[in-house]
């Protein structure tokens, strides 16, 4: 069926461009009110597949709508500031070693139901992620990290998101941190992190 509509939506599309004007006008009319929300359409065939480009990288619609920014408005709220600034300071985690380095240190500021998702996609366990980092602190390596864009909100009480974007010598990521206050200090509950890509 799909591909019969498409066989016959170029047909009248070629009939329209031989030079059926009102044809013309109902075919457009047509390709406005059924177009996807997320794409724009050809102007050459409104019929056709969507052209690449997505609506998004633009403020309008091709008929002159506006539409949502594709970036998030991300303002932390005054009363997060201090907590922004407080958590900021231990990011990015693991690479702290004023926090401690040890085994044992290691697993106090980790929930025990602690996680983490990488930015290749893997899932990695608290108890991988910990034997990890006690091989790294045993032969240290020099890295330059940078970080910045710090956003905080806080997702239930004494919960807290804080996202930020870390600059490495070959990469760029997102990072995400989602932190717990408790008794015995800040607890980090859930982590990860998302390679931008080159536009």
């Amino acid at each position: 069926m799909g591909a019969e509509r498409a066989d016959l939506a170029h047909s009248l599309w070629s009939i329209a461009r031989d030079g059926s004007r009102p044809l013309r006008r109902i075919i457009f009319k047509a390709a406005r009110s059924n177009r996807r929300s997320d794409t724009l359409y050809s102007w050459q065939n409104p019929f056709t597949a969507p052209v690449a480009r997505r609506r998004l990288a633009r403020s309008t619609d091709f008929i002159g709508r506006s539409r949502p920014r594709m970036e998030p408005t991300r303002i932390t709220e005054d009363r997060l500031i201090a907590i922004q600034d407080e958590l900021s300071a231990r990011e990015p985690i693991f690479h702290r070693p004023e926090f401690g380095a040890s085994r044992a240190a290691l697993e106090s500021m980790t929930a025990t139901e602690f996680w983490e998702v990488g930015a290749s996609g893997h899932r990695y366990s608290r108890a991988y992620v910990l034997d990890i980092l006690e091989d790294r602190y045993a032969n240290p390596m020099d890295e330059v990290w940078k970080t910045g864009d710090f956003f905080c909100q806080e997702i239930a009480p004494d919960t807290y998101l804080l996202t930020y974007t870390l600059f490495q010598e070959s990469s760029v990521t997102r990072r995400a941190t989602l932190w717990r206050r408790s008794p015995a200090g800040w607890k980090i509950v859930y982590h990860q992190g998302t390679i931008v890509q080159s536009p």
